[in-house]
């Protein structure tokens, strides 16, 4: 079975998972994606409400990589921190939009994600949210 989640978590291996994480969300791959969440994860966005669980999560990745005017989407980490157990990295996420078929536009939306080290020693999502961004982040 393929490992889960990160090791360790600092700002390299969060990095590296960014670049995963929009891979796998190019490919539509949103099983791979939703590997990266622990069991009781729970994901809050923008009018989707509170996203319980690896399997909702799983649900709502494939839905939103279904989108068709999603053309690409690329992460931002601004901020990485950490204790023994929890860590969190803060970032932005931009969407590529099409709007027409000559017309793209960029959406940010900042993100901030709870990792929790499970006793595996591996670290996975327990809480991501995300909103659109009235302002980025520096």
């Amino acid at each position: 079975m393929m490992k889960t989640g990160l090791e360790p978590f600092e700002a390299s291996s969060v990095g590296r998972f960014a670049r995963e994480f929009e891979d796998a969300f190019d490919r539509r791959d949103f099983a791979h994606m939703a590997r990266f969440y622990a069991n009781d994860a729970w994901l809050i966005g923008e009018n989707t409400g509170v996203i319980k669980g690896r399997p909702a999560v799983e649900a709502f990745w494939r839905a939103a990589s279904a989108r068709p005017e999603i053309k690409g989407r690329k992460l931002a980490v601004h901020r990485v921190e950490t204790t023994r157990e929890m860590g969190y990295a803060v970032g932005v996420c931009s969407l590529t939009i099409q709007l027409a078929p000559q017309q793209l536009k960029t959406r940010e939306i900042n993100y901030n994600t709870l990792w929790r080290r499970d006793g595996d020693g591996r670290w996975r999502l327990v809480v991501d949210i995300s909103t659109s961004a009235a302002t980025s982040l520096p």
